[in-house]
């Protein structure tokens, strides 16, 4: 014997389905954007800003050595060498959206995607950091 639907089970659905639907809008709205920036990072400090649209080999070096290379090329940035043992940065894939990253943990090189706001902000604190530091000095 079949069991009709009541107003609970329509009730159910009805708010499975906004659910649903606000779930998709969350998403829809956080949307990776295309990325302007490679930002790479070495033991937490900046190592090098660099534009995502223009090809570009960059060497990370510690004491002349060259321990990680990432190549920028077609809007993606990837690691093309590194000396870690285990290789994994190597084998992660190109990276091109905002916030993305490529971590090379053994030899703490960070390359990040950056969009065109994150740099500005970047840019405007790492100036007002060094008038700070110059009015330090200066006194």
């Amino acid at each position: 014997m079949r069991k009709k639907m009541g107003k609970a089970d329509f009730f159910m659905l009805g708010l499975l389905a906004v659910v649903f639907v606000l779930v998709l809008v969350f998403f829809w709205q956080f949307e990776s954007k295309d990325g302007e920036k490679v930002v790479v990072s070495l033991n937490g400090e900046t190592y090098g800003v660099y534009d995502l649209h223009k090809y570009r080999k960059v060497s990370v070096k510690v004491k002349n050595k060259t321990i990680n290379v990432i190549e920028i090329k077609n809007g993606k940035a990837f690691m093309k060498y590194a000396t870690c043992p285990d290789k994994l940065c190597e084998k992660q894939k190109a990276i091109s959206k905002e916030n993305e990253t490529i971590v090379c943990l053994p030899n703490k090189v960070i390359v990040t995607i950056k969009g065109a706001e994150d740099s500005k902000k970047s840019t405007s604190n790492k100036n007002n950091r060094d008038d700070n530091v110059i009015d330090s000095i200066s006194n």
